[in-house]
């Protein structure tokens, strides 16, 4: 009996997010362009390596954890070389509270972290260190 109470918790207190952002066009707004400072668009092709499976596309598989992702290594003195200074992205307002928003700059993908709760911005590539993977765009 307990097991089916939880369970019918479960179905009484489920909400469909995606549906509520498909039916709010003010959530909906934010989804609809892939970084929130520019119109231009990324395609997949250069951002994900496909492979064709029974005649269907989807992304390669990622390589097994622990072995090497890239062979790219940064230059020991990669951040004494570089400048160093503001780049505007838009107004706060663009950059949800505790989300993590894409922007493009130059070519580069970044991720821009509104943390709110602590008053706080963070800024980062876009890339996941682990897989390679685009997160956020």
């Amino acid at each position: 009996a307990e097991f089916e109470a939880r369970m019918q918790h479960v179905v009484d207190t489920y909400h469909d997010e995606w549906q509520t952002v498909v039916a709010d066009p003010a959530l909906r707004k934010m989804f609809e362009r892939q970084f929130v400072n520019t119109d231009e668009l990324q395609p997949a092709d250069e951002m994900i390596e496909f492979m064709d499976v029974r005649g269907q596309r989807r992304p390669v598989d990622w390589q097994p954890d622990g072995s090497p992702q890239t062979n790219w290594k940064p230059p020991t003195d990669l951040f004494a070389r570089s400048e160093k200074s503001w780049v505007s992205f838009g107004p706060a307002a663009d950059f949800p509270a505790n989300l993590g928003t894409p922007v493009l700059y130059g070519q580069s993908q970044l991720a821009v972290f509104n943390v709110a709760s602590r008053g706080e911005w963070f800024a980062t590539q876009n890339m996941c260190p682990h897989k390679q993977a685009f997160v956020l765009a």
